[in-house]
C-alpha cells in the first residue's frame, strides 16, 4: 500500500505568520503512516524549532514550498493564494480555511484545476457544532 503524503507549506500572505501546526500533530500524522513534507522553517513564526519536529523520522522531510505543494494532501489553515495552488496536481487535496459561501470565485478555481478540497471553516462534529 503507497503511503499519502502530506504538503505541511509555511504561510507567506502575511509578515509574522503565526499559524503553522506544532510537532506533536506532526508526530501524529507520522504515527498513522503518512508521508510529511515540512517547508523549510515550518514553525519559525511561532518560535518552534525545526528540530522539535521529528526530523529524523524517516517518513518526514523537510523540503522547498514548491514540494510541499506537490503532496497528495495540502494541509494549510489560510488559503495560500491562487499562485501555490497552480503547484499542486490535479487530483490532489488542499485542506484548509476556503470560506465557499463567500469565495465563489475561488470554488470555480479549485474545480478548474481539479483539486479536492476540504474546507476546515465547514467541518462540523456529530451534534453540528
Amino acid at each position: 500500500m503507497q503511503k499519502i503524503s502530506i504538503g505541511l507549506p509555511r504561510m507567506h500572505l502575511e509578515a509574522g505568520e503565526r499559524r503553522d501546526f506544532l510537532p506533536d500533530f506532526v508526530a501524529d500524522l507520522l504515527s498513522h503512516g503518512a508521508e510529511v513534507r515540512l517547508e523549510y522553517g515550518y514553525g519559525s513564526g511561532m518560535e518552534v524549532k525545526e528540530s522539535d519536529y521529528p526530523v529524523d523520522h524517516p517518513h518526514l522531510k523537510l523540503t522547498t514550498r514548491e514540494e510541499t505543494y506537490r503532496q497528495d494532501v495540502v494541509l494549510v489553515l489560510r488559503y495560500p493564494g491562487d499562485d501555490p495552488v497552480r503547484l499542486m496536481r490535479p487530483g490532489s487535496c488542499l485542506v484548509s480555511m476556503l470560506h465557499y459561501p463567500t469565495r465563489p470565485t475561488r470554488v470555480e478555481f479549485l474545480r478548474s484545476r481539479n483539486i479536492e478540497a476540504v474546507s476546515l471553516d465547514t467541518i462540523k462534529d456529530d451534534l453540528g457544532k
